[in-house]
Formats: C-alpha cells, structure tokens, sequence
C-alpha cells in the first residue's frame, strides 16, 4: 500500500498540533515586577489559557485577577478576526461575555464608563458563576439601551465632557 492509512495521517497531525501547542511563552505578569515564562499544556481549550498562567492573569478590561482566564478576539471571528497574538487579549469570563461581538474600540470605551458607574457591583459579582455573569450582561446591555435612549446631547455631555 503506497499510502499510509488514515488513522496514521490523524496521529500525526494530532502529534504535530500538541507539540505546537507545549511551545513556550512568555507573558507579563501584572502581579509581578518581571516577566515569567510559562508552558501552555496541549490540554488548552481553545477558551482559555490554563492555569498555569493563573498567577500572571488580570482581565485586560476590568483588571480583575480573579476567576479564570478566558481568551477574547479583539476584532471578532465573526468579522474576520484571526487568533493571531495581536487580536486576542486575555480577559476574565464576564468581561468576554458582555464583550460578546462588539468591536474592540467601541466596547473598551463604553465598558470603562460602564465601570465608572458599576464597577463596586461587577466587581463583586463572581467572575465564573454563569448566572452572575447573565445578570451583569443583562445589566449592561440595558445600561447601554438607556444610554442610547437618552437626549443626544445630554447623553454626549455625560460620555464626553468636553464634547
């Protein structure tokens, strides 16, 4: 037979994407003053980073430091995002769920003035319980419904001051 079988093609390719996935990398730690160097293990779902990398780990929007790590696709899939290093940021559960598909730029600016005003409570809301996660959502994309409801110029007056 001049071609190996299937099975045989399948393991290689398995064996090739689990040595892809044990390369080192090198991450910041925000806890810490030096960078670190961690293994991410073949067992790495495409979500999240493992915890191995618990300890280095804050939310890119939030900057919280508990809950576990997800990954989030700046630009999304969706919109032809790829999961190169530069459009995928580390965040925790909730900050990835309320993102949702929402471009990168729009959200980071109304998710910080978001926080201003909501940012004792999201923070106290546990960052992998899922229905603490709905309620937060729920209470976002209401906060951005009203916003958008609101009088143009008062509501422009009250995200941009200087405006």
């Amino acid at each position: 037979m001049a071609w190996p079988p299937r099975v045989k093609l399948r393991q290689k390719r398995a064996q090739r994407r689990k040595s892809a996935a044990r390369k080192v990398t090198s991450v910041a730690c925000a806890s810490a003053a030096s960078a670190q160097t961690h293994v991410v293990s073949a067992e790495v779902g495409a979500t999240t980073f493992g915890s191995t990398l618990a300890p280095c780990y804050a939310c890119h929007y939030c900057r919280r430091t508990d809950g576990r790590p997800t990954r989030d696709h700046k630009i999304p899939k969706i919109f032809g995002g790829k999961g190169l290093v530069g459009n995928i940021v580390q965040c925790c559960r909730m900050c990835n769920s309320i993102k949702d598909s929402r471009p990168y730029e729009w959200f980071v600016v109304f998710f910080g003035h978001f926080l201003e005003g909501h940012g004792e409570e999201y923070r106290a809301a546990n960052p992998d319980e899922w229905a603490s996660i709905g309620a937060m959502t729920r209470k976002f994309n209401a906060w951005l419904h009203a916003l958008q409801h609101t009088e143009v110029s008062a509501g422009a007056r009250a995200l941009f001051p200087g405006a």
